[in-house]
């Protein structure tokens, strides 16, 4: 994910896109697995709520 995030980041860059990190703020979750549905990989109804509020933020500026 660091990865792809970066190259994102490089992408919107290369071609004036915005880009918005909502990667760095689910990673600063301490308890990881509550933002995550059983299966590891999938972000649940709070993880999205991270997601949508970096989105929201993006948005503002």
């Amino acid at each position: 994910m660091e990865q792809f995030n970066a190259i994102a980041r490089e992408f919107a860059a290369d071609t004036g896109a915005d880009f918005v990190d909502v990667y760095t703020p689910t990673k600063a979750v301490e308890d990881k697995p509550s933002i995550y549905l059983p299966d590891g990989v999938h972000i649940n109804m709070e993880g999205n709520w991270i997601v949508a509020l970096e989105v929201l933020k993006g948005l503002g500026e």
